[in-house]
């Protein structure tokens, strides 16, 4: 049923319900008037009952023709058809479901943000640290050149070393040969000879630097054994003692021993041996002094 249908149906009520009441009025208005006439009382009963009939009668009136002239008069000025519907209630309601999808959308666009960003970061510290793989890989296989080269040229000076002792082996070590003796006996004198200036050389410029001085300091003499290794390294330094020690240098006699052993150590590794003549020189014996 439509709200217009409803509205006419309720004026129709009211209406019969008005009409019902003014009926009743009327006939307890005419039993007040007539009780003074006992004989037309019972007549008014009668009426009264005919008359209760009226309802019927007016029942049988056709309801909606009424209740549709009622509705084509009320409608045009109709005060609740200007009432808001259920459904028009709600719309300031609306709204509330795209405001939500709009947060949502917005968190998600900052999620994908986020991702993006972290992805970035991971690819930046990857190629970061591939970058530094690279650069230590780089590293390793240039020192690993730098040794091998290194390896390459000690070899290298080895065997010149070895080829040239090997050619002054051949030819008496200085080109001698002429001198007295047999052959054997000059070469080995020859190479104990230069032996002795070469490591003479080495160590005197290193004694000459801390040799003590004062009366008598020309006359102590301090000789010691060195030990070497087939490299011209220093092994140990043994067999020290001195002689022409007296009472005017006695003090310094300590300082003479102590210079040599560290004229030694400073001069070591000695180079210019002949490494094929190593049975010759690996213990050699010097002496050392201020004259």
């Amino acid at each position: 049923m439509e709200r217009f249908e409803k509205i006419g149906l309720g004026v129709a009520l009211l209406g019969h319900a008005g009409l019902m009441g003014g009926l009743y009025i009327s006939s307890l208005s005419d039993q007040k008037v007539q009780p003074q006439q006992a004989s037309i009382s019972v007549d008014i009963v009668a009426d009264i009952a005919d008359i209760s009939t009226a309802p019927d009668a007016i029942q049988e009136e056709p309801a909606p023709e009424q209740s549709d002239e009622l509705v084509e008069e009320l409608t045009p000025d109709d005060p609740l058809e200007s009432e808001p519907a259920p459904e028009e209630a709600s719309a300031p309601n609306q709204p509330q479901p795209q405001r939500k999808d709009n947060k949502a959308a917005e968190d998600r666009k900052r999620a994908d943000a986020t991702k993006r960003a972290n992805a970035k970061l991971r690819a930046e510290e990857k190629k970061r640290v591939e970058a530094k793989k690279k650069a230590d890989a780089k590293k390793r296989a240039e020192a690993k050149k730098r040794e091998e080269a290194k390896k390459r040229a000690e070899a290298k000076r080895r065997a010149d070393a070895k080829a040239r002792a090997e050619e002054r082996r051949k030819k008496g070590f200085a080109g001698g040969g002429s001198a007295s003796g047999t052959p054997a006996s000059q070469t080995a004198a020859q190479i104990r000879r230069s032996v002795k200036i070469s490591l003479s050389s080495q160590v005197e410029r290193f004694f000459k630097r801390c040799a003590p001085t004062g009366v008598d300091v020309n006359k102590i003499t301090t000789a010691a054994t060195l030990n070497l290794n087939r490299n011209g390294g220093l092994v140990s330094i043994t067999g020290i003692n001195q002689r022409g020690i007296n009472s005017s240098n006695r003090t310094q006699a300590g300082l003479h021993k102590e210079c040599v052993s560290d004229a030694i150590k400073a001069a070591a590794p000695f180079k210019n041996l002949p490494e094929d003549n190593y049975a010759v020189w690996k213990k050699w014996p010097m002496e050392f002094n201020t004259k």
